[in-house]
């Protein structure tokens, strides 16, 4: 159950999150944060000390989707989904978590430049969430036998990440569910074709 505080919390950082976005972190006053969550001043600096402790909170949840994500994945191969499913899942995932929070790009844009070791820790800590189960899959079909001989696996799921990275580029924001599916169809099988040598179809399943 969630209690009140945690309910505060979350219109309080809800309502960041809108000012942020616009008219932006510099312009945003913790004044109107507290208007629009609801709240008096002095309950938002209870709950947090300033801004930017409320801009580390907003990315340090976004980045924790990540491990969500590679939860995900772990629970696919527990049920025991095939190579290519596994693989599809996580793009699909990865893809659809950036862009239905496509409205922090400008806060994490932000804490870049404000929060910049502790951005980069925790948004190295978060790539390697998927980029190793990634290779973990890879190293899986090596050791099977289905994996192009001259391939590095490591490499391989470090490439992937970054073509990710790449299509969230030149992604629309506006993107519905059915473009998300067939750019994650796409960059899955890019990299499949790439790194193994039998069809998806014939992609066996993973065991925990």
């Amino acid at each position: 159950m969630t209690n009140d505080n945690d309910e505060t919390n979350l219109r309080i950082l809800g309502a960041a999150r809108r000012h942020f976005n616009s008219p932006g972190y510099h312009h945003a006053r913790v004044a109107d944060i507290a208007k629009d969550s609801g709240v008096s001043r002095a309950t938002v600096y209870n709950h947090f000390a300033d801004k930017e402790e409320l801009l580390a909170r907003l990315v340090e949840d976004f980045l924790a989707g990540y491990a969500r994500i590679g939860e995900r994945m772990d629970a696919a191969i527990e049920h025991g989904e095939s190579m290519f499913a596994v693989l599809l899942r996580m793009v699909e995932d990865a893809l659809m978590w950036r862009v239905t929070n496509a409205d922090l790009r400008p806060a994490i844009e932000i804490a870049r430049q404000v929060l910049p070791e502790a951005f980069t820790r925790a948004n190295r800590a978060a790539d390697e969430v998927l980029s190793d189960r990634l290779a973990k899959v890879h190293r899986t079909g090596r050791t099977i036998g289905i994996v192009r001989p001259d391939i590095d696996v490591d490499y391989a799921a470090s490439a992937l990440y970054a073509m990710i990275e790449s299509t969230l580029s030149t992604t629309d924001v506006a993107s519905g569910e059915d473009e998300i599916k067939r750019a994650a169809l796409q960059l899955t099988l890019l990299q499949w074709y790439a790194v193994y040598t039998i069809s998806p179809e014939e992609s066996p399943r993973l065991e925990p």
